[in-house]
């Protein structure tokens, strides 16, 4: 029977370095000429047009970058317990995929891998992944709900740049550093908790969320960098737990329209904000 893969043996393993089928729903076996297969090869479905569902029936360890970046109608992939790795924009612009599980042995959500899924809504980070980086979920229009488990420790740049349609961002306590603009232009985001690790509140971090009304930032924190909370016209009211050692950058609140007709902040303002400089 003809295959529906290209495929390469690696000590003795497989790895899938192509699929050269205009199936609709493919099955990645747990053999291929009796060996095991694990891993999917870097550009393997890249823009197989066709492709709306996978059935991983293998014990994949590695879906390598790209696999399945602009496959545009795949709807559903099940990734298994035994999968480690999922590399960089390994499902950039699959913009139907709507519903996924992430295994739990992942310790790194990789650059873009998720970026411009347009139709994802809900994501659950598992409780092994220590960093997600930058603009992992970037573009996702659509993400509402972020559940984290608990032990993310970084952040990167724009991780959820633009998830528009995003409600809540409940930053894990285990969070030490962040990039910047990570939910900037998160249009709906109401719900925030910043971590009580985090020292640094990074450029434009929370900018254009326009629906935020209050912030509490911990006391660990002893930086607020550029724009920080720029743009978030409907924010009313923010509480230190402790503001005497912290350095503001430039801009921090340029735009919050109701924070800044506020007489008490126009009074935190004057002492606190009319000295600051540019903190990049």
């Amino acid at each position: 029977m003809k295959s529906d893969f290209e495929y390469t043996v690696r000590n003795n393993k497989i790895l899938i370095t192509k699929y050269i089928s205009s199936k609709t729903v493919v099955k990645i076996p747990k053999k291929i000429d009796n060996k095991q297969v694990i891993a999917i090869a870097q550009n393997a479905f890249y823009e197989a047009e066709h492709l709306r569902k996978v059935i991983v029936e293998a014990n994949l360890e590695v879906i390598e970058a790209n696999a399945f970046g602009f496959c545009e109608n795949l709807k559903e992939i099940n990734f298994p317990s035994s999968l480690t790795e999922i590399g960089e924009s390994a499902f950039e612009g699959c913009i139907a995929l709507k519903n996924v599980s992430l295994p739990p042995k992942l310790t790194i959500i990789n650059k873009s891998t998720f970026e411009e899924c347009t139709s994802l809504t809900s994501i659950t980070i598992p409780s092994d992944v220590k960093v997600i980086d930058q603009r992992a979920f970037e573009f996702c229009l659509n993400l509402k709900n972020i559940v984290f488990n608990g032990n993310v420790e970084y952040i990167g740049n724009g991780a959820f740049f633009l998830c528009k349609r995003l409600e809540n961002f409940i930053m894990p306590d285990t969070v030490s550093n962040t990039g910047k603009e990570i939910v900037l232009g998160c249009r709906q985001l109401r719900d925030i908790h910043i971590s009580h690790k985090l020292e640094r509140i990074e450029s434009g971090l929370f900018a254009r969320c326009h629906h935020i009304t209050k912030i509490t930032i911990p006391s660990n924190v002893n930086t607020i960098c550029n724009g920080a909370f720029a743009e978030c016209f409907n924010l009313k009211e923010i509480v230190f737990e402790d503001i005497e050692h912290i350095r503001f950058g430039s801009k921090v609140f340029d735009g919050c329209t109701l924070l800044l007709n506020n007489p008490k902040f126009r009074e935190f303002s004057e002492r606190y904000l009319s000295n600051c400089v540019s903190i990049y």
